[in-house]
């Protein structure tokens, strides 16, 4: 699967839907999340992008 395929689809909605409960979270909520799910290889600094837009 390419990373084109997030563009479309149920991935684009998910992924929209990942990053609007992201944004959402509240500091500790956030640090909890990370804690709990660490970013994958290759999406290092992904979660902090979301947090600052």
């Amino acid at each position: 699967m390419s990373d084109f395929s997030w563009g479309m689809g149920a991935g684009e909605d998910f992924l929209e839907a990942f990053e609007t409960r992201l944004h959402e979270l509240s500091v500790l909520e956030y640090e909890e999340f990370r804690k709990a799910n660490p970013e994958p290889v290759g999406w290092e600094g992904y979660y902090l992008m979301i947090r600052d837009n």
